[in-house]
């Protein structure tokens, strides 16, 4: 294994399929963060993503605003969005 952090951006490019496939090869390979493996808008399917992987999901795509929060938290549909510092900075995510 290597001393560096291994991430993936999945680039809204899988199906909620995919993404459950790929967990064990992500995991296998050591991948300590998957990016948006769904379309932003499948927030249900992120859901499962996420609660079927031991590896953080991020939603960035899926939180592009302070406003998409609460629908964001409604789902709770990821480990961790990255719209913090960008809400922080007035600017948009992804």
């Amino acid at each position: 294994m290597t001393q560096k952090e291994l991430r993936v951006d999945a680039n809204c490019g899988w199906s909620v399929k995919q993404a459950i496939r790929m967990l064990p090869v992500l995991e296998e390979f050591g991948v300590t963060v998957l990016e948006q493996p769904l379309a932003a808008e499948d927030l249900e399917g992120l859901g499962k993503v996420s609660r079927a992987s031991r590896i953080p999901v991020i939603a960035d795509e899926s939180c592009k605003t302070a406003a998409d929060i609460p629908r964001w938290l409604a789902k709770w549909t990821a480990s961790i969005s990255s719209w913090p510092s960008a809400a922080a900075s007035g600017k948009r995510c992804a």
